[in-house]
C-alpha cells in the first residue's frame, strides 16, 4: 500500500507522541529563520511551559527500481529533539536536565525500532545549544522509512 509524505510524518509522529507524553510533537516543521524565536514556539504546557519538543521533515527522497516495471521510494526524515537545559544542583537527585533528556529520547529511539523502519532512529548529534536566551539539549535524528 503507497503512503504520502503526510502519512508517514504522522505515523511517526504517533509513535513519538505515545512515549514522549510531555512533549509536544510536530508532524511538520514549524520553525523559520528567526532561531531565537523557536523556544516560544516549543513550549509545552504538560511539562509548566518549558522547551520540550520534536518536529520533523522529509529531507530526501531516492526511487529504488526493483525488476519488472516496479519501484520503491526510500525517504529519510530528519527528526529534531529540543529540551530545556538546567544544570543540576548537588542536592536534588536527578536534577539535571540531562536525566529527562536522555530518558526521553531513548524511549523515542525504542519506539521507532520496530517493523517498517528500517534501522530505526539513528541519532548522529546530541549537543547543548544557544537559541536566543536559553540553552536546549538538541538531537539531531534521522530514520530512514521504505514506502511501497
Amino acid at each position: 500500500m503507497a503512503q504520502t509524505d503526510a502519512q508517514v510524518r504522522a505515523d511517526l509522529a504517533a509513535a513519538i507522541s505515545a512515549v514522549a507524553t510531555d512533549s509536544v510533537v510536530f508532524d511538520y516543521w514549524p520553525l523559520g529563520f528567526q532561531i531565537a524565536e523557536w523556544p516560544a514556539m516549543l513550549r509545552s504546557l504538560a511539562d509548566s511551559d518549558k522547551v520540550r519538543a520534536w518536529v520533523m521533515t522529509r529531507r530526501s527522497i531516492v526511487t529504488e527500481r526493483l525488476p519488472g516495471s516496479l519501484s520503491r521510494k526510500i525517504s529519510t526524515y530528519a527528526i529534531w529533539f529540543f529540551h530545556y537545559f538546567h544544570a543540576g544542583d548537588d542536592t536534588v537527585p536527578g536534577g539535571d536536565s540531562e536525566d529527562s533528556f536522555s530518558a526521553e529520547l531513548d524511549a523515542v529511539i525504542n519506539a521507532l525500532s520496530g517493523e517498517g523502519r528500517g534501522e530505526g532512529l539513528q541519532v548522529p548529534i546530541i549537543d547543548i545549544l544557544p537559541f536566543g536566551a536559553e540553552l536546549l539539549h538538541v538531537a539531531q535524528c534521522e530514520i530512514v522509512v521504505t514506502v511501497c
